[in-house]
């Protein structure tokens, strides 16, 4: 799908109010601007206040809009309840599932592995809430190709099989692709895309996740190499408003590169959605 197009049919058929995750990142910064060069209200939300201040006086000065922020992050339950109560005065329609971290050495919070509560578990009890509520409300989560390196069993839920740290990130993603699946089979608005190979505040020195080898030598390449966050952020776009059941992101070099367009997710996250949604809705009741 040509970037032509799917910017022009974003512009067209994108609903008025939108909330991004994660919006303080390269993904998410990208996509604030955008929405609001085309007119849309923008709602922004990031664990770091300093940073959504910063984010929102920039937009503001640039677009002449008011931009509102929501504190929220996703270690913490109660940020959560927050958001989704924010979502619900604000009068949300669409919300980009954007916020996540990655290749981080195994930390627990309470009794939660962290990258297992951030990228999948809280984000999970969100949309489990929001959708009890208001079924309207779309919702594009932005997923992973790399949950094709990890396979899901029931009797290791919490991937403490993975040691490396790129796998673990992609099996936890997986779990929350399988999430997104799961809704959307329900009839709830839920789409998943990818944007493929980006450099993004994923890969920021800030989140320590690399040695120090990776940050001076590997990361310049990355940003050199890898596609454009503008073109990266394209699949997230055709999937707020194709709205299919497929998985959106790049066709090229294994899914990881160029123009998007749709794919078949793999069967095994169809074959294995009912002991998936059991021990999730578990979790959820726990919290």
């Amino acid at each position: 799908m040509k970037k032509e197009t799917i910017l022009s049919e974003t512009e067209k058929r994108l609903k008025k109010r939108i909330l991004i995750t994660g919006s303080t990142g390269s993904i998410g910064s990208y996509l604030a601007s955008y929405f609001l060069s085309i007119g849309r209200e923008v709602f922004l939300s990031s664990r770091d206040e300093k940073k959504l201040i910063v984010q929102k006086e920039k937009l503001e000065k640039e677009f002449s809009k008011k931009v509102e922020y929501i504190v929220c992050d996703f270690t913490k339950k109660e940020d959560v309840d927050n958001l989704l109560r924010k979502v619900f005065s604000f009068g949300i329609e669409v919300i980009f599932l954007n916020a996540g971290i990655y290749h981080q050495d195994k930390s627990y919070i309470s009794r939660f592995e962290k990258t297992f509560l951030v990228d999948y578990l809280l984000p999970s009890y969100f949309l489990s809430k929001l959708y009890e509520v208001n079924n309207e409300v779309e919702t594009i989560i932005t997923g992973s190709i790399s949950y094709e390196v990890s396979s899901f069993k029931k009797d290791d839920f919490y991937g403490e099989r993975y040691k490396n740290k790129t796998v673990y990130y992609g099996y936890i993603k997986r779990l929350l692709m399988m999430k997104g699946l799961k809704l959307n089979s329900l009839s709830h608005p839920v789409y998943i895309a990818h944007p493929g190979v980006t450099y993004t505040n994923l890969f920021s020195k800030d989140n320590g996740g690399h040695s120090a080898f990776f940050y001076k030598f590997i990361t310049p390449m990355m940003k050199f190499i890898f596609m454009d966050v503008s073109k990266a952020s394209l699949a997230l776009l055709y999937a707020s408003y194709d709205q299919d059941k497929y998985l959106y992101g790049p066709k090229h070099f294994f899914h990881l590169y160029g123009e998007p367009n749709k794919s078949k997710f793999r069967k095994s996250l169809y074959s294995d959605l009912d002991d998936f949604i059991q021990i999730d809705k578990g979790l959820i009741d726990s919290l």
